[in-house]
């Protein structure tokens, strides 16, 4: 069981996704038009390797993830392919976090593909992003 020990207290326990956190074809963002939107109406938030445009799901049931990984990341289409395999895990095991439907653009930045990534790094990111949504309100 993970617990992390607080000095002075009880053990805390992370927080954990569902029982059966799953990625749906319809939490995806496919067409052109609906990327178009998020990235030219979405509010961004800039990370190290990554920048994640976010909009309001008006009227959806479910956050939509999108992601973009070009070639000038990486030329290798393995290291392409990974980056885009750890933006769906960390969506999937965090949008719980959400408390309004949002539609999110994942982009990787220019020159990061070669970095080694580790899931960590990435969920840790998405985390922090989706904290400050539901600490605001949908704008």
């Amino acid at each position: 069981m993970d617990t992390a020990s607080v000095p002075g207290g009880a053990p805390e326990q992370k927080e954990k996704p569902p029982a059966r956190a799953t990625f749906r074809r319809g939490e995806k963002l496919v067409s052109g038009r609906q990327f178009d939107a998020v990235l030219r109406r979405g509010k961004r938030f800039e990370t190290k390797g990554f920048v994640l445009h976010v909009m309001p799901n008006e009227g959806g049931a479910a956050s939509r993830l999108g992601v973009i990984v070009s070639r000038r990341v990486s030329k290798k289409a393995v290291r392409r392919n990974r980056m885009k395999r750890l933006f769906r895990e960390a969506f999937r095991l965090q949008k719980h976090m959400l408390s309004a439907p949002w539609d999110i653009v994942a982009r990787a930045r220019s020159g990061q593909g070669d970095r080694p990534w580790t899931y960590e790094e990435v969920a840790r990111e998405f985390k922090n992003v989706f904290e400050k949504l539901t600490a605001s309100p949908a704008s």
